[in-house]
């Protein structure tokens, strides 16, 4: 199927995990529920752009 993509990527809820920087044990904040677009290119653009 050509053309954009939309995908729902999940809410994520607050959670507690390792600083990758400090170390140190810390809370991480909510995300919420995001849109994410991905687009498939079609042949015309592929022959286009050579």
């Amino acid at each position: 199927m050509p053309g954009p993509v939309r995908e729902r990527v999940p809410a994520m809820k607050k959670r507690t995990g390792i600083d990758p920087f400090t170390k140190q044990e810390r809370t991480f904040a909510a995300k919420p529920v995001a849109v994410q677009i991905k687009t498939r290119a079609l042949k015309k653009l592929k022959d286009e752009a050579l």
